[in-house]
């Protein structure tokens, strides 16, 4: 469930604010992350993709990350970043032009530059300024619009914002700066807080939709500017198990296809599986039964269907029916069908029809 239901006036305001701007000025942070670049890009690329005329000046006042720590595909062209004083004089220019200035994953212009010369002159700026940041930290009380909302990420606010709410169309390149700052946030999912599972929906709409637009290895490149030790295979098999997931009011369920059977050891699949299971699904706070269908690796279509559940809700049952067994709340069991998206379908029809007044009704 998006965090913005409480902001639903502010969106709309904002809506506004942005018609009647022909020139909007973005910063960030010093020493910019991954959701703070991506999250820059992401609001440029949004509001030059609905309005074609507007100028947009994004503006660090730090150095950028280095190229091996972006992912392959997103632009940094259109970033300006003021090092020496005649860049320092531009953005001045831009700033005292500028019809609507915005701040995203900080909340205040202190956090923006250090120069005592710049930090005056934007100091008096916060009329015209729009601050979206995740961090609570309340924003500063003088802007002209301040969305401070505890989640995962910045990026993930702009999404939220300007995609789910205000139905700005996506580019390849917005989807891959929200992409790219949702995965730095969190670590590739690892570090979701507590009831924020539906970002994993998120990002499995951004992997859609940027598999339509530009097919390629999008999550692998962002694992491999994130640093993070990885293999392909198993980057490859995590998107593919966000892609596959599936919600219907309080049950939820993904698979991982027989593709993998020969490129991931068991154990492999076996730690994919519970990171899903525990870290992704078990923390989605609508889902009350939730499952996962793998491969096994030893015997032909046959699949492993790991079951879980929350409060009296014994999936035991369904696992009996199949020979398989556990608790109420954790058990498992074998499928033989033609495939994993079949074995999938099998358990999904099943579970609905058995659960279907807990399900149903969230």
């Amino acid at each position: 469930m998006s965090s913005l239901k409480l902001y639903t006036d502010l969106v709309h305001n904002l809506l506004s604010l942005i018609n009647n701007a022909a020139k909007i000025v973005i910063f960030t942070h010093q020493h910019p992350d991954p959701d703070a670049i991506g999250s820059m890009l992401a609001l440029s690329n949004l509001l030059k993709a609905k309005n074609s005329n507007v100028v947009i000046t994004p503006v660090l006042f730090e150095s950028l990350l280095p190229k091996s720590q972006i992912p392959q595909g997103l632009s940094l062209d259109s970033i300006r970043v003021a090092r020496k004083e005649s860049d320092t004089k531009k953005v001045k220019k831009a700033v005292l032009e500028a019809d609507l200035m915005f701040i995203v994953d900080a909340s205040s212009y202190d956090r923006v530059v250090d120069n005592p010369y710049i930090l005056q002159v934007l100091d008096q700026m916060y009329h015209k300024t729009i601050i979206i940041d995740h961090h609570k930290t309340g924003g500063s009380k003088d802007a002209l619009l301040s969305f401070n909302v505890q989640v995962a990420s910045c990026a993930q606010l702009v999404y939220e914002i300007f995609v789910k709410t205000l139905k700005f169309p996506l580019t390849t390149q917005s989807a891959l700066a929200i992409l790219f700052g949702i995965m730095g946030d969190t670590q590739m999912l690892r570090f979701l807080p507590t009831n924020e599972s539906y970002v994993a929906q998120y990002v499995s709409e951004l992997l859609s939709f940027l598999d339509k637009v530009s097919p390629g290895r999008v999550l692998q490149n962002i694992a491999k500017a994130l640093e993070l030790k990885l293999s392909l295979h198993m980057v490859s098999a995590f998107k593919e198990a966000i892609s596959n997931l599936r919600v219907n009011g309080a049950l939820a369920g993904t698979f991982i296809s027989d593709v993998y059977k020969s490129a991931l050891k068991d154990n492999e699949l076996g730690d994919l599986r519970l990171f899903i299971l525990y870290e992704i699904l078990a923390k989605m706070e609508e889902i009350k039964v939730y499952f996962v269908v793998r491969p096994d690796l030893n015997k032909p279509r046959r699949y492993s269907v790991s079951l879980r559940s929350k409060g009296n809700i014994d999936v035991s049952l369904i696992a009996q029916k199949y020979g398989g067994g556990g608790h109420k709340n954790a058990a498992g069991c074998d499928i033989n069908a033609d495939s994993a998206k079949d074995a999938f379908e099998i358990m999904f029809k099943e579970l609905s029809s058995l659960f279907e007044d807990v399900v149903s009704h969230v």
